[in-house]
This record gives C-alpha cells, sequence and structure tokens, in this order.
C-alpha cells in the first residue's frame, strides 16, 4: 500500500509540473488586413513571444528556401551591423550576427537556424541561439543569450500557404521592456510580410 500511496504521489508531482510549464495562451492583438497576430506572456521574463499568421499564394517551397536564406546569409536586415555564417551543414547554418540599435548599445549573438521538410509536404524552420559558436563580443557590446523562433509553411491547396512566424527574444541589458514591446509586435509584423516577399520573389525567379 505504501509503494502505491508513494507511486499515485509522485504521478500527481509529475502531471502538477507539466501542467504548470503550459504555456499562457494567445492573445489577439491588432494587425494589417490579411495578418493575425497573437501575443503571450513567457514565464519569468518581461518579453512577450509574437505570433503573426497569414495565407499567400506563393508555394511551400519558394519561402522555405527564400526565408532560410533570408535567416541565415542575407544582409537584408533592420539594424543588421554585420553577419557571418559559422558553419554550413546543409539543412543546417550556425550564424553570427551583430546589430546596431538606436540609442542603446551594440548587441551581438550566434544562433543555429534549421530547416525540416516534411513528409506533409509542409516545411519548417527553427532558430535559437548557439553563443558557445560566437567569438568574443566586442568591448561594450551587450551579449543576447535569449531567443527561439520558428516559421512554419503549411499548404493549403492551389498553390496557397499558410505561414505562421513565431518569435520569442530578450534583447538583454538596462532596456525597460515597456518600450520594446511595441516595437517588437511591429517587428513580427514586417517580418512576416518580408518574408512572404522574399518567397514570392524566388518563386518569380523559378518561374519558366
Amino acid at each position: 500500500m505504501g509503494a502505491y500511496i508513494y507511486a499515485l504521489v509522485t504521478g500527481c508531482l509529475f502531471i502538477a509540473s507539466l501542467l504548470a510549464a503550459e504555456p499562457e495562451p494567445w492573445k489577439r492583438e491588432s494587425a494589417p488586413e490579411g495578418v493575425t497576430l497573437e501575443s503571450r506572456p513567457v514565464k519569468d521574463n518581461a518579453y512577450y513571444e509574437y505570433r503573426a499568421q497569414a495565407d499567400t499564394d506563393a508555394p511551400v517551397a519558394a519561402l522555405c528556401d527564400a526565408i532560410f536564406d533570408w535567416g541565415s546569409v542575407s544582409k537584408d536586415h533592420a539594424q543588421l551591423k554585420a553577419r557571418t555564417l559559422l558553419e554550413d551543414h546543409g539543412e543546417y547554418r550556425i550564424v553570427y550576427d551583430q546589430l546596431d540599435p538606436p540609442v542603446v548599445s551594440c548587441r551581438d549573438f550566434a544562433f543555429t537556424v534549421k530547416r525540416e521538410r516534411r513528409d506533409d509536404g509542409s516545411c519548417r524552420l527553427d532558430f535559437y541561439p548557439t553563443n558557445e559558436k560566437a567569438p568574443a563580443s566586442p568591448s561594450g557590446w551587450v551579449r543576447m543569450e535569449k531567443l527561439k523562433g520558428s516559421w512554419l509553411f503549411e499548404p493549403r491547396g492551389e498553390g496557397k500557404t499558410h505561414v505562421t512566424y513565431q518569435l520569442w527574444a530578450d534583447p538583454a541589458g538596462a532596456i525597460p521592456a515597456v518600450f520594446v514591446h511595441g516595437s517588437q509586435r511591429e517587428a513580427a509584423v514586417e517580418t512576416l510580410k518580408k518574408g512572404i516577399a522574399k518567397g514570392r520573389e524566388l518563386q518569380a525567379r523559378r518561374a519558366p
């Protein structure tokens, strides 16, 4: 009987820990027509996670390939001071970025971006910090440690694709979160729209 009670208590504690780890529900944010934007708080952090979604006539393959390159080798990004491709393993790359945001100190970090082409026709990109691969930060710079995000491209038939972009980023340093929420909301929408535009451009170049 004692062993049974112990197992029952242990099981309840395990379930409770799983429930405690459940993320907060998404909250709808205002967004331009054709875009759905949501946010949710992240446990023990002042910065929100954002999710932006939209449908497009660009196909999955063009979107996934274009954004994989845009997110790892292209320098066409706001506030990007320098980008170095540290490692290229085909379906995943390790990148070192230096950022020069207005007003505050420069930031840097290394990250991995992985591409997964799925059997159901969808494609997913995930990115996360890999700072053990980064060179030493320049003097006076702030190293970003907390970052995760993804892109998901799902076929919807007739050549259409549902695109989901998700990001949580803590810029580190002494920036009050209240001053960052607005710019992060706007950046989520603009990144989604620009990524879709990159996919359309690649599809146009591929067209016979």
